[in-house]
């Protein structure tokens, strides 16, 4: 289809609502569209149709659709989608796929339904006889284990612009999300432009697993031109917020864009 519409001469720097070129969008669903789909051959296609990567810098995706393409061929390795970050190893599961890590490995099936299909997250640790199910979702998750080896972080995209923070605990299979506090905290503190799209991220566990650090992502902006989506984008503030991984209770508020190293609490009380 892509090649049939470049055959007819489908113009390549014609730019959406949001200021993205083809390009700029092909690149960014890569990260956060359907993934079931391969959007690789199409960016090639559209580079070798002489797409301009000039104009994808100025949309206003800025800085996430570069860093998609500048990862595009990182992604396509398995190995790729295992990440150090701070004090923990996350993975971005991909169906069909075992990672292998220190001490575990986790992987990822999907189940086909009546009108969509549900992924299913296994994680089995050394010493256990059989992988556990410890989540389902419908489109993306990133995960890290905890220290102590009962619990997992989940950073689920469940759609294009949205997504939650989760934990879910091994030894009784409950799953948390954690987020929800923070969020609403950051909404009424920051108060960000209403057409941004912000969406809680964590960052990892505590080194007792007791606390779980989130960062504020803007993820977009809805704004019908460039102009507009700059205004917006100036009111986002880069914080971080430190819950309390059993129930999501926020900690600490840190408004500021770096985070110290040690950011966890001792003296605040976060039960498991």
């Amino acid at each position: 289809m892509i090649k049939l519409l470049l055959d007819r001469g489908a113009p390549l720097e014609a730019k959406n609502v949001y200021g993205g070129t083809v390009l700029g969008q092909a690149t960014w669903s890569v990260m956060h569209g359907d993934p079931s789909i391969d959007f690789v051959p199409v960016i090639e296609e559209l580079l070798a149709a002489g797409a301009k990567i000039e104009d994808v810098r100025h949309s206003l995706m800025t800085y996430r659709v570069f860093i998609v393409f500048s990862l595009l061929f990182i992604y396509s390795t398995a190995a790729a989608q295992v990440v150090e970050r701070g004090n923990a190893t996350w993975v971005g599961l991909k169906p069909g796929v075992t990672y292998k890590l220190k001490g575990y490995e986790v992987s990822e099936h999907i189940t086909p339904g009546d009108k969509n299909y549900t992924r299913s997250a296994y994680i089995k640790r050394d010493g256990d006889k059989e992988p556990h199910l410890f989540y389902t979702h419908g489109r993306q998750i990133v995960v890290t284990l905890g220290h102590l080896r009962s619990l997992v972080l989940i950073n689920d995209w469940e759609a294009t612009k949205s997504g939650k923070v989760l934990v879910a605990n091994l030894r009784s299979g409950e799953k948390r999300q954690i987020d929800s506090a923070a969020l609403k905290m950051y909404r009424q503190h920051a108060r960000p432009d209403r057409r941004l799209w912000i969406v809680p991220e964590a960052y990892g566990f505590s080194p007792h697993d007791r606390q779980v650090l989130l960062k504020m992502e803007k993820e977009d902006v809805s704004a019908a031109t460039e102009e507009e989506g700059a205004r917006a984008s100036q009111t986002y503030k880069e914080w971080w917020y430190v819950v309390c991984s059993r129930n999501g209770q926020v900690v600490r508020e840190y408004r500021t864009n770096k985070i110290r190293r040690r950011w966890w609490w001792t003296y605040r009380r976060c039960h498991l």
